[in-house]
This record gives structure tokens, sequence and C-alpha cells, in this order.
């Protein structure tokens, strides 16, 4: 395997996540539109849209993004998952909006929209590292340890 190669291998994952991440955006945003067009009052239109953006957000990240990672632990992955992502989301966000909005509002005191959207946007790639940190090294860990015989290849050791 060629130092490219390695490179290359490596960016699959965030590729994968940030893939899952677009879906997952599109399932939630697009259901949301669509239940407020049917008058569902906003906050239960985005209850509906955000667990089902969750829901394939788990099984995706779980089946496609980390799919190498080996678990006979489902249910304990998806507590897991909804904890980092309920901190991510509710904590972690939270405190990166309080701390670009007074410089934000400073900077692009023309436009109320870019000062408040300055801030999310700062939250939301805050958060995408720490949903990718956490899911790779904690949720999603690999229980698979590797380890290299005389010939170089690589093995799986179930212990």
């Amino acid at each position: 395997m060629t130092a490219l190669d390695a490179s290359l291998r490596g960016l699959a994952q965030p590729a994968r996540f940030a893939a899952v991440g677009v879906i997952n955006t599109g399932i939630d945003v697009g259901i949301y539109l669509l239940l407020s067009a049917f008058g569902t009052p906003v906050v239960l239109a985005n209850l509906v849209s955000t667990c089902c953006g969750l829901a394939f957000s788990f099984a995706a990240n779980r089946g496609f993004t980390f799919s190498d990672r080996v678990s006979s632990a489902p249910r304990k992955q998806a507590v897991l998952f909804l904890l980092v992502t309920g901190v991510g989301l509710w904590c972690v966000q939270p405190l990166v909006l309080l701390a670009f909005a007074a410089p934000a509002e400073r900077a692009l005191s023309g436009s109320d929209l870019m000062a408040t959207v300055v801030p999310k946007l700062a939250a939301v790639l805050v958060g995408l590292v720490w949903n990718y940190l956490w899911y790779s090294r904690f949720v999603f860990r690999s229980r698979v340890a590797m380890t290299t015989g005389q010939t170089g290849v690589m093995s799986r050791d179930d212990a």
C-alpha cells in the first residue's frame, strides 16, 4: 500500500460521514417542510422530522460510514449515539452560538440575517466535528484489534 492509498483510505470515512450528513439534513428539512405544508404545527413538524433524520443518521452511520466496526450491541450504540448527538445539539451548539453571536453582530451589523446565520453555521460545523470524533472513537469504536503478522498482512483478532 502506498502513502497515497493510505491517505485516500483515510479520507473515505469522513467523506461517507459527510454524505450521510447531507442526506440526513435533506430528510430532516424535507419532512419538516412537507408536514408544515399540510398544517402541522412547527414544533411537532420539527420533532417528527428530526426523529426521522436521527433514525436515518444512526442506521446510515452504523451501516455505511462505520461499517468496518464490528459490534454485537446495536442497542448500546443507539443509546450512545443519542447521547453524543443530544449533547452536541443541546449543549455544544448553544455554546458556539453564544460565543459567535456578539462578534458576528458587531462584524456584520449591516445584515441581521448574516449576523444570525454565521453563528448557526459555526455551531453546525463544530457540531459536525464533535459528532464525527465521538462517533468514530466512542459510539462506533472498533471492537476488532488489528495485528500485523510476519507477512505484513493485516489479520483480525476478535479477542
